[in-house]
């Protein structure tokens, strides 16, 4: 006997080996499809924030210091007037 499940869309029993509800022509892989989507880019939005900080973190306090640095070493020229 096939198994059956019932269709999110018309609540109508419909096989296992459909791709699509023969009722209503709801397809539920569509909706898998666009949630690993989702997933992906939010899973890559988020590596790429972890990614940043660990590497622009660093620098941008690397060359806080260089320019601290810099400023306390080069002399003040007095004006010229």
């Amino acid at each position: 006997m096939d198994e059956t499940f019932i269709c999110e869309e018309c609540r109508e029993s419909v096989n296992e080996q459909a791709s699509t509800c023969p009722h209503c022509g709801y397809d539920p892989g569509s909706e898998m499809k666009s949630q690993a989507k989702w997933r992906l880019g939010v899973g890559a939005l988020l590596c790429l924030t972890i990614v940043g900080g660990v590497v622009g973190i660093p620098l941008v306090v690397s060359g806080l210091r260089h320019s601290s640095r810099a400023e306390k070493e080069t002399p003040a020229t007095p004006a010229q007037g």
